[in-house]
């Protein structure tokens, strides 16, 4: 993404023009913040559970190191899901509005408006059914594993659904 700007002389120009110039320093900011998050609570992360702080109130045995949830466990990987998007966003911004610089742009390139509506409405009903049924395994299982192991696990999704007795 540093060299984009120089691959091609108007996006040199479009990048570091005044007003986009201090987008890009912002832009450059926050992903170098999402690092820096990213790297101070895997450091954190690692330093508990090979220390062997107590996570949840009690103690971390051995066995049950890998199955124990620490209280902000999820932070790196939102943060890695955070720096992709910035860099898939940037690279995107950055080139647009062509697809392949410097001859083909977002338009030469889009199909016929009625294949982009059906696209757009098929993939919103496929991704919301693919994401209901996510939400109910995950749920249905994660209350398998409680239930087996003993480890009570977080369940945000037996909120909308009920499992009954498996």
């Amino acid at each position: 993404m540093v060299m984009l700007p120089f691959l091609h002389d108007p996006l040199f120009d479009q990048w570091l023009s005044v007003p986009n110039r201090y987008y890009l320093v912002l832009f450059s900011l926050t992903v170098f913040a999402a690092f820096v998050l990213l790297i101070i609570q895997t450091r954190s992360e690692r330093r508990r559970t090979v220390s062997g702080e107590p996570v949840h109130g009690h103690r971390i045995s051995s066995k049950r190191a890998s199955l124990t949830h620490a209280p902000l466990e999820q932070v790196p990987f939102v943060m890695s899901l955070v720096i992709f998007s910035l860099s898939l966003g940037g690279v995107s911004i950055g080139i647009y509005p062509y697809i392949l610089p410097p001859s083909i742009t977002v338009q030469m390139a889009a199909s016929l408006r009625q294949t982009l509506l059906f696209m757009l409405f098929g993939v919103g009903v496929l991704v919301s059914f693919i994401l209901v049924y996510n939400m109910y395994v995950q749920g249905y299982f994660g209350e398998k594993f409680a239930r087996k192991t003993g480890i009570p696990t977080e369940d945000p999704v037996s909120f909308y659904f009920d499992y009954g007795n498996p």
